[in-house]
């Protein structure tokens, strides 16, 4: 069969990331006569999209949703998505199926709102995929499949996640269309899936499980090697928390340090299992930039966002991080969580204010607003609280501000744009 894979298009083109999802689809469907599509390295998007399924005519198309909007710009992705089902769907009259991060997320009401998708699967899409497309007439019978019957979506029932973890089709797609600057790292690879953590606004556990599933150390290595190979100076680690469970990451660090790939690379650590031999070694096997998620800055803030780590933690990484020369820092707090008092929004900004004096242009703190996701803990919260009408499907971006401090989300506001006016003069 001809597949055609697509990546959503994201309209904002400063964000450009290697879709590593599609990439360990099409390692699946070596059966299937597979064309990869990135829309957001085409200078024509949908004249490019025009003239591969007048090319290539695909038997089936499947679409990838990463994203709804953008992390960084709130820029909506959902009408250009919108758009494109409907032009393959007058492109081709053969079955269109949806998946990714962004469609699961969201999967019964985008179902519902894009009527031109046949398909859509839930989670990881590595098994089911072929299932389905050997099956496409009783799609019922393939566990993680949204399908259509009766002039209604049916679900066939969750599945159990893939034990093993599948190495992206380095052919999918050529690493060097992804060279450019993007405020994402492009390239990404991946050491587990799965996530045991209680972040109350994180999706993680519901899109890869609570259970870590973890790649070996060894097939780690040989997808860092062989994007050096093809020509990549840098990538990031996509886990959730690279230094969890931290032997499995120090293995990891090993096997780079052995491979001879001589990359640069981010990833996400926790503070809590972060200390000078770890990072040491992480360094050693190319780590510059260190990832942080700390998100609040007291004790019951932490608490109440449900993070492991302690501000005890928090201060030890820094202090660690500071004394660690060529590393770039990143850390992101939230303004006001749940939890939140203006005596830790104050040492939270004086806190900051100090690393960076510092640190100097190592560290690069973010203050966001927190984003409500589905099949979090923080959208029953925000219910509860009267924050969020417990009808509303979120597509439509909304976020959470504890109510008694809401205050502090203007306040932070005006400070940045001062800040930011200073920096001008």
């Amino acid at each position: 069969m001809r597949v055609l894979l697509v990546q959503a298009y994201v309209s904002d083109r400063d964000i450009l990331v290697y879709p590593l999802g599609l990439a360990c689809l099409a390692a699946c469907l070596q059966e299937h006569q597979v064309r990869t599509l990135d829309l957001n390295i085409c200078s024509d998007p949908w004249g490019e999209l025009s003239r591969v399924l007048e090319g290539f005519r695909p038997e089936a198309a499947g679409v990838s949703l990463r994203n709804l909007d953008s992390p960084f710009t709130k820029t909506s992705y959902y009408e250009d998505f919108k758009r494109l089902a409907r032009q393959l769907r007058q492109g081709m009259s053969g079955p269109l199926l949806v998946g990714g991060a962004g469609f699961s997320l969201f999967a019964a009401a985008v179902m519902r709102d894009v009527p031109e998708f046949d398909f859509g699967v839930l989670g990881e899409g590595e098994h089911a995929l072929p299932d389905l497309l050997a099956r496409l007439g009783d799609p019922g019978s393939v566990p993680s499949v949204y399908y259509r019957r009766d002039g209604e979506v049916r679900f066939s029932g969750p599945a159990k996640p893939p034990r093993h973890l599948v190495s992206p089709d380095a052919s999918a797609f050529a690493v060097g269309d992804y060279g450019r600057d993007s405020m994402a790292e492009p390239l990404g690879v991946e050491t587990k899936r799965g996530c045991p953590l209680t972040c109350v606004y994180c999706p993680y556990g519901f899109l890869n499980g609570r259970e870590l599933r973890l790649k070996s150390p060894a097939q780690v290595g040989q997808e860092v090697a062989r994007l050096a190979a093809l020509g990549a100076r840098r990538f990031t680690f996509v886990d959730s928390v690279f230094n969890m469970p931290r032997p499995h990451a120090e293995a990891v660090c090993r096997e780079i340090i052995r491979s001879g790939a001589r990359l640069s690379w981010s990833a996400w650590f926790s503070e809590k299992w972060l200390d000078r031999g770890f990072l040491d070694l992480a360094v050693a096997a190319g780590c510059d930039h260190v990832l942080l998620s700390p998100d609040g800055f007291s004790a019951e803030a932490l608490r109440r966002l449900g993070k492991s780590q302690t501000l005890a933690d928090i201060r030890r990484a820094m202090a660690l991080l500071r004394d660690t020369p060529g590393v770039e820092v990143s850390c992101n707090f939230f303004c006001n969580p749940p939890g939140q008092t203006p005596g830790a929004f104050a040492r939270m900004l004086a806190f900051c204010a100090l690393a960076r004096l510092r640190m100097g242009p190592r560290l690069h703190p973010h203050f966001s607003g927190l984003r409500i996701e589905p099949h979090t803990a923080i959208r029953e919260l925000a219910v509860r609280q009267g924050v969020l009408d417990p009808d509303d499907d979120l597509l439509t971006p909304r976020f959470y501000s504890q109510p008694r401090t809401a205050y502090l989300e203007r306040l932070a506001r005006e400070i940045f744009a001062l800040r930011d006016r200073l920096r001008r003069r």
